[in-house]
């Protein structure tokens, strides 16, 4: 079974120590390295045993934030490579936060709940932040999971906003489908 790894450094040259590392002694497949300021992000992909025990042998002092993701869809990974959007349906939610991990982990999460990924980005600058923006016909499924989000008092999230009712400007603009 495949995982996706995601894994935040605190310096640019911890991550390419471990970029080496996923190449040289563990063959995962590598789908991007980011410096993203003085930090960085890897991407990797592999057997599941592979990818958490190249995880647990990176020095944790280098890692800011971890997150080994098992039986995720391809399409989000396909949106997030810029490969594959989605077509704008009845809402759009838009899910900002600071690890794209939690980013992965939300369209994982939102996708079982009948959502679909339009866009999902992590701007490369000295914030490492990134949003992930989401579609579907079910508002009421996309607000119960807002408000699973605001009762854990989840600090993973920057910010979450739900729009319905979208204007035909607003299709147009948003919409990379039509």
């Amino acid at each position: 079974m495949q995982s996706l790894g995601i894994i935040l450094f605190k310096s640019v040259g911890a991550g390419y120590s471990a970029l080496n590392m996923a190449g040289r002694s563990f063959g995962l497949e590598i789908l991007e390295f980011a410096p993203l300021g003085e930090s960085s992000q890897l991407l990797v992909l592999g057997e599941k045993k592979i990818t958490n025990k190249f995880i647990k042998e990176l020095r944790i002092e280098s890692i800011e934030r971890s997150l080994c993701l098992e039986n995720f869809d391809e399409k989000i990974l396909r949106s997030y490579l810029s490969l594959e959007n989605t077509k704008l349906q009845e809402f759009t939610l838009i899910v900002e936060a600071r690890f794209s991990g939690d980013l992965f982990a939300a369209a994982v999460e939102l996708k079982k709940r009948g959502l679909s990924t339009i866009d999902f980005r992590v701007f490369r600058s000295v914030q490492s932040t990134g949003y992930l923006t989401m579609t579907g016909n079910d508002l009421d499924e996309a607000k119960t999971w807002i408000a699973e989000q605001r009762s854990q008092l989840s600090r993973q999230f920057r910010n979450i906003t739900l729009i319905s009712n979208l204007s035909e400007g607003f299709r147009h603009f948003v919409d990379f489908e039509s």
